[in-house]
């Protein structure tokens, strides 16, 4: 049994839970809508499911932390440096 790695799968709606594993699976109606590493699926996500669930998270984490929520940027917009 040389080379196994125990391995711990975990389910939950909590993005707190999630930023502790590895690897992320979301999905939605039982289906997978998106997977990937935990830091850039929680930072940068791509389906609207997950970006659901991430802007849910952030927005209550922002009110127990007492932050000002932040602005939605529209989709496929940039923010530009501006040059002096």
């Amino acid at each position: 049994m040389r080379g196994l790695v125990p391995a711990l799968i975990l389910i939950t709606h909590d993005c707190t839970v999630a930023e502790a594993c590895d690897q992320v699976l979301v999905l939605d109606g039982g289906r997978v809508v998106e997977t990937g590493a935990a830091s850039t699926l929680l930072t940068a996500p791509r389906h609207r499911v997950t970006r659901g669930l991430v802007d849910a998270w952030r927005q209550e984490r922002d009110a127990v932390l007492g932050a000002r929520p932040r602005a939605r940027q529209p989709q496929g917009s940039r923010r530009r440096a501006v040059g002096r």
